[in-house]
């Protein structure tokens, strides 16, 4: 913001007059505002774009593409971003949140900028060249918080409380399945295409 550069940003009130009071207040030409009443869809998706991040960046680097001066694959990350988006929503609302809100700034606009650059996104690159969340955490990322791997425990709990239910979380979440898979079961990452949901 000191630097000016254009940005955008999501406010989130139960009471949407205070949040519509504050965005009044800071926004500028360059630093745009939207507010919202749904203030669970927001925090959910602060949470859920770490740990989404750790799949899409795997992308990057699980089919590299030495055409590219990064090296790293822009149609296969571009799917499983999408699909990162679509299970985000339905996260969203089953946590009593809206589906909407994870189309937005909160959620994807906040997923990209995570996937960019940091330590999910860095976890997720080193996942997709084979590497181990162990041999990661031992090493590049030694003694840092890695967001996205706290949330893959607290989303295999939910998992544990509808394990006995008729709901195949593989069909909804492949992509959250493939996930915590690498990061809680110590598996090398992989991602079967065929079932990510095509839209």
């Amino acid at each position: 913001m000191v630097a000016t550069a254009p940005t955008a940003c999501i406010y989130a009130c139960e009471d949407i007059s205070v949040a519509e009071q504050f965005a009044a207040i800071m926004q500028t030409d360059y630093y745009r505002l939207s507010v919202t009443t749904d203030v669970t869809g927001v925090e959910a998706c602060a949470a859920l774009k770490n740990f989404y991040a750790i799949g899409v960046s795997a992308m990057q680097t699980w089919y590299p593409d030495q055409g590219r001066a990064d090296g790293q694959s822009k149609n296969p990350t571009a799917a499983v971003f999408t699909q990162a988006t679509l299970e985000m929503a339905r996260l969203c609302e089953r946590l009593g949140g809206q589906t909407t809100t994870a189309f937005g700034l909160a959620g994807l606009g906040d997923l990209h900028v995570t996937v960019g650059g940091g330590r999910n996104s860095r976890l997720g690159q080193g996942l997709g060249t084979g590497r181990t969340v162990v041999e990661m955490l031992s090493s590049e990322l030694f003694g840092e918080t890695v967001e996205g791997v706290d949330t893959a425990r607290v989303l295999a709990n939910m998992a544990l409380e509808k394990q006995h239910t008729d709901e195949d979380p593989l069909a909804y979440f492949p992509l959250a399945s493939a996930i915590m898979n690498a990061v809680l079961q110590q598996k090398r990452f992989t991602l079967d295409f065929s079932n990510l949901i095509v839209q």
